[in-house]
């Protein structure tokens, strides 16, 4: 009776936070004006072709093309789009007018965000016994340029979602070592992801490559071919259904071109403005600049730092400095905390090989995929603002959010233990936890009453 009673309360806090992050985002998604979003306008299109003509857009179509850049968004994935215009098209009946079809295309964004605070609570009750669990959430969904992610149509909101939903694969499917159900959400987590934005694809090769080392190396010194052969097969042919026609749509559509970047350039090259053309646009590698250069002598490291923490609009609506100063201190003493805590590794990690020689194994795995994902995504970041375009925004690094937040608030739980015990207070660890929660909402309360609110409407 009592854990019958503790599950309900759990479950009534549990719909209570998905309704109140579901709320802030759909405030947002309404309060946010129409072309006040990066990218959203040229994005917009294609759910909207959608709606207009019932039918899936080729990337050249006249209607979508981009009058400056010569070229449209629907060469890359756009399952937000296809889904936005369900949205549009129910809308649609009730009126038509531009800023409504925006904010029907938005709630994507805002449901999909909300699905992600359902798997960042899946996780937190994997990764967290005590009150940091609710820490971990407000560091994930109260981010204000999350928030804001969540409340303008794009592709970052539903890429975080399938990672969201992956990383929850990896944790539970390395424990439970990967039933057949767990198995089919990983799939579907994984056609998502792929139909979702390239920024997100190191996650599906780090999927790869952790499935294979959990299901084929089993501790005993042989290679399981069987469930990896079974399981893995099972995994790519649900992935092949639900993913893999787009994939084939453009190899047919594009000259083999199945990713769609190289007709994307083309496209651009015969229809872009020349200031514009990709043959006249000169990156900082042809300019002779090194990768290193790009990072000591330009603004990269800050814009990127500051625009994944709370940049809005077309990266001119910003908060006041010391809100970054505080996310900056945050972070720090959360590598503190780190390193207090690998100050022993060594020894809990043989204790931890004597005890449960697999599962620790598949610990060390799933800490090396994630940060070979997070290393991914900030490498393609870099390298694309290096290569082709400079654009230092964190809404590129979207997807490493969550495994961020997850050594944040380890870090964070550390440093708040070692002071618990240094001042004897045995409760200061719970207290600060809630702090940081309670923190993480009015920063992102400050923000949209501070910087977003007075920006549309002073």
């Amino acid at each position: 009776m009592r854990q019958k009673l503790q599950l309900n309360v759990e479950r009534r806090r549990l719909l209570l936070f998905l309704f109140t992050v579901f709320s802030v985002y759909l405030f947002w998604s309404i309060l946010l004006p129409v072309n006040a979003a990066p990218d959203e306008p040229m994005r917009f299109q294609i759910p909207y072709f959608i709606y207009q003509n019932g039918r899936l857009p080729v990337g050249y179509e006249p209607q979508i093309l981009d009058p400056n850049w010569g070229f449209s968004y629907a060469f890359l994935p756009y399952l937000s789009g296809i889904l936005s215009a369900v949205f549009i098209k129910i809308v649609s009946f009730f009126t038509t007018e531009l800023a409504a079809l925006y904010i029907a295309a938005r709630f994507t964004s805002v449901l999909c965000s909300t699905v992600t605070a359902y798997f960042c609570y899946k996780l937190s009750k994997e990764w967290f016994p005590g009150p940091e669990r609710w820490m971990f959430m407000g560091l994930v969904l109260f981010l204000p340029q999350f928030a804001f992610c969540s409340s303008y149509y794009n592709n970052e909101s539903i890429s975080v979602m399938s990672i969201a939903m992956i990383l929850y694969c990896w944790v539970s499917g390395t424990k439970e070592n990967w039933p057949i159900k767990r198995c089919a959400l990983f799939a579907v987590a994984l056609s998502i992801c792929f139909l979702s934005y390239y920024n997100a694809y190191g996650f599906i090769l780090c999927s790869a490559i952790l499935f294979i080392l959990c299901v084929a190396f089993q501790g005993d010194r042989k290679i399981h071919w069987k469930p990896l052969f079974g399981k893995g097969f099972f995994i790519v042919g649900i992935v092949a259904v639900l993913a893999g026609w787009w994939f084939v749509r453009n190899y047919l559509l594009y000259d083999g071109d199945f990713l769609g970047r190289s007709a994307l350039n083309l496209c651009g090259e015969q229809h872009a403005i020349d200031a514009l053309k990709p043959s006249m646009r000169q990156s900082l590698r042809d300019q002779g600049y090194s990768l290193p250069d790009m990072l000591k002598n330009t603004s990269w490291i800050e814009y990127s730092f500051k625009s994944f923490i709370a940049y809005f609009g077309w990266m001119d609506v910003w908060v006041t400095d010391w809100l970054y100063r505080a996310f900056l201190f945050l972070f720090g003493l959360a590598g503190a905390g780190l390193l207090l805590r690998c100050k022993n590794a060594v020894r809990r990690l043989k204790a931890a090989f004597a005890s449960r020689p697999l599962q620790t194994r598949r610990q060390i795995f799933l800490h090396g995929a994630m940060l070979l994902a997070m290393g991914i995504t900030l490498f393609l970041s870099m390298y694309y603002s290096y290569t082709s375009d400079y654009q230092p925004q964190g809404r590129y690094l979207m997807p490493l959010l969550i495994p961020l937040m997850y050594y944040v608030t380890v870090g964070l739980r550390s440093a708040f233990s070692f002071a618990a015990r240094v001042l004897k207070r045995p409760k200061l660890e719970q207290t600060l936890s809630g702090a940081v929660f309670a923190c993480m909402a009015l920063a992102l309360a400050f923000s949209i009453g501070t910087a977003v609110i007075p920006a549309y409407f002073s």
